[in-house]
């Protein structure tokens, strides 16, 4: 005998349901994957002893940022410039200082240039590449300033003289952003 088959819906009730829970899942999973893949750039000071997040700033390509400090034995203005590069390394890019001297470069590797502008000595194109640098916060007269987007920081307000703070570049997650942590 012949059976009969009622012929399958195309747009049932349940292939709605059935496309919309497989969308869902898709969605929460595409979500989940943005929120968790590290994106975002930021150059990170850190306090080296405890480890603690002292400051973040988004950083772009070829982003420049400066250390000013007092120079311990001349007593003289130093600034290092950096750059982060296209692989998120900091690179060392010029020094300027007003003396020569004990502690400040003497000779020109290949590549840099030395000139005097404004009274200054500028030494350029240092390129040092490094992953991450150390440095320690200057106790009696260093006075280090970090200087970024037309921003000054003092150092000694982000830690306490003495201590030593890592400057390094990390790519976060949006959900580290949204967290705060590291």
């Amino acid at each position: 005998m012949f059976k009969y088959k009622q012929p399958r819906r195309l747009f049932s009730p349940r292939f709605f349901l059935r496309t919309i829970w497989k969308s869902s899942i898709v969605i929460i999973l595409i979500m989940l994957l943005l929120y968790n893949l590290p994106l975002v750039p930021m150059l990170t000071l850190i306090e080296g002893d405890s480890g603690k997040i002292l400051l973040r700033i988004p950083v772009n390509g070829n982003d420049h940022f400066s250390i000013e400090y007092i120079h311990s034995i001349h007593k003289t203005p130093v600034i290092d410039t950096f750059y982060i590069d296209s692989n998120q390394n900091i690179v060392v890019d010029q020094t300027t200082f007003d003396t020569y001297g004990v502690g400040m470069p003497s000779d020109v590797e290949k590549g840099e240039t030395f000139t005097i502008k404004n009274g200054k000595f500028v030494l350029n194109h240092l390129n040092r590449v490094l992953p991450y640098f150390d440095m320690r916060v200057g106790q009696v007269i260093a006075n280090h300033q970090f200087i970024v987007h037309q921003r000054k920081i003092p150092l000694a307000k982000l830690t306490r003289p003495g201590n030593w703070v890592r400057f390094k570049v990390q790519k976060l997650s949006l959900l580290q952003l949204m967290k705060g942590g590291s």
